[in-house]
């Protein structure tokens, strides 16, 4: 997939069907706006996706929501989507145009011939919506293909209705909207070695600060270990019995016993076991631990023999 952080070219004479958005997470419903876009290669069409390389509202408030996956992931999703190339722009950079002059930068110097977006997509300085998007891409011969918003056991799928259920510690709402499981990856570093000490060895993660963070406790896991998904149990929080200050990723990945100090392992997160406690003695932590280890062994058994993607 070919990566542009322009607009300014290349210009395609078969066209280009590109999707718009931010799309933060590639929901369900971010695939379907983007399925839209791709189903333009039967025209023979070129396929793209157009997006920011960070969300629009940290140029405009100065803060923004959480993100829900990093930036690799999500072009690694899209590309895997079959998508021909992806504009990442700098929002500042196009935040002073009108709807009517961005598109007509695209056809011009992109030859964007179709667009496709979601119902709640807004676009320009004027911030114009689906309604007037139609109107401006109809004077210019683009047709426009706007999804509806797609819902999920009745919920309306929204990347903030998936952080919210990050929040709540409801991975089986955050995935099922996400349409994969969420997850994070970050380095391995070196902790204080107690899990081991106790008969549990565990690698430890410092939290992604930009990635929305789940409800402390601890999660039934899938972890990547060279190419192969393995399960484990996750304690994602401050570690009361022992104290941290930072948010911290603790895993005990069951059945591995190797060295992994230093490298970026990527993690899933699937159903919530517990929330995070303090515990009166070794022993409690130890028991508890254990069955928690037995009900991902369970888990792992019954629902889960195939890749994490």
């Amino acid at each position: 997939m070919e990566i542009y952080r322009d607009i300014l070219g290349p210009y395609d004479e078969r066209g280009l069907s590109l999707a718009l958005g931010y799309f933060d997470g590639v929901h369900i419903g971010h695939q379907q706006v983007i399925k839209s876009a791709l189903c333009r290669k039967k025209d023979e069409m070129k396929t793209g996706v157009l997006t920011f390389s960070s969300h629009p509202l940290l140029t405009i408030n100065g803060s923004a929501p959480p993100e829900i996956i990093d930036a690799e992931e999500k072009e690694n999703i899209i590309e895997s989507m079959g998508s021909d190339c992806m504009y990442i722009l700098d929002f500042a950079s196009v935040r002073e145009y009108t709807a009517s002059d961005f598109i007509d930068i695209l056809a011009k110097s992109l030859n964007v011939t179709a667009i496709s977006c979601g119902k709640n997509f807004s676009i320009g300085y004027d911030r114009a919506g689906s309604d007037e998007l139609a109107k401006i891409c109809k004077r210019r011969g683009i047709n426009l293909s706007v999804s509806d918003i797609m819902t999920y056991n009745g919920i309306s799928v929204s990347s903030t209705r998936i952080r919210k259920a990050v929040k709540d510690g409801d991975m089986l709402l955050a995935n099922g909207m996400l349409g994969r499981p969420f997850g994070f990856k970050a380095e391995v570093i070196t902790g204080d070695k107690r899990g081991r000490n106790l008969g549990f060895p565990t690698i430890n993660q410092r939290f992604p600060n930009n990635i929305v963070l789940p409800k402390y406790g601890v999660y039934i896991s899938l972890i990547n270990v060279d190419g192969n998904w393995l399960p484990g149990v996750t304690n994602i929080g401050l570690r009361p019995t022992y104290s941290v200050g930072y948010p911290l990723s603790e895993t005990h990945i069951i059945g591995y016993s190797g060295d992994l100090y230093g490298k970026i392992i990527k993690l899933r997160l699937f159903d919530f076991l517990r929330e995070e406690r303090k515990f009166n003695s070794a022993d409690d932590l130890v028991n508890t631990v254990n069955e928690n280890i037995l009900q991902a062994k369970q888990w792992y058994e019954n629902h889960y023999r195939c890749s994490a993607t």
